[in-house]
This record gives C-alpha cells, sequence and structure tokens, in this order.
C-alpha cells in the first residue's frame, strides 16, 4: 500500500491512502472518500500490539 516509508497519510494526516490505487480513506471509519473504491469501506480487523512494539494480526484474521 505504500510506496516510500511513513507515507500512508494524506493531507494533514486525516486521511490514509493508498499509493498502489490512489484512493484516499476516513481513518475513523474506513470510508473511501475518492479514487476506485469510493462508497466503500475498508474492513476493520482486530490487532494486537507486542511489549517489543511489533503489531500483528490474529491468524483467523489474516
Amino acid at each position: 500500500m505504500v510506496w516510500h516509508s511513513d507515507a500512508y497519510l494524506k493531507g494533514n494526516g486525516t486521511l490514509i491512502a493508498c499509493h498502489a490505487h490512489g484512493a484516499l480513506f476516513e481513518i475513523e471509519r474506513g470510508a473511501c472518500v475518492s479514487g476506485p473504491c469510493l462508497r466503500r469501506s475498508l474492513t476493520r480487523v482486530p490487532l494486537t500490539k507486542a511489549e517489543d512494539g511489533s503489531i500483528s494480526v490474529p491468524a483467523q484474521v489474516a
């Protein structure tokens, strides 16, 4: 989804950017506000943050 390190956000940090498709998503709702997915939404998945700072997705979701 990202082509450059720390390039997931657009504007003043209020939108998630997909650089592969040019889509923009609202962070809180996951709603696509621009791009080929307009009027659709991202699917929220649970994440786990370990003590070492790493983040993982549970196996049943991945």
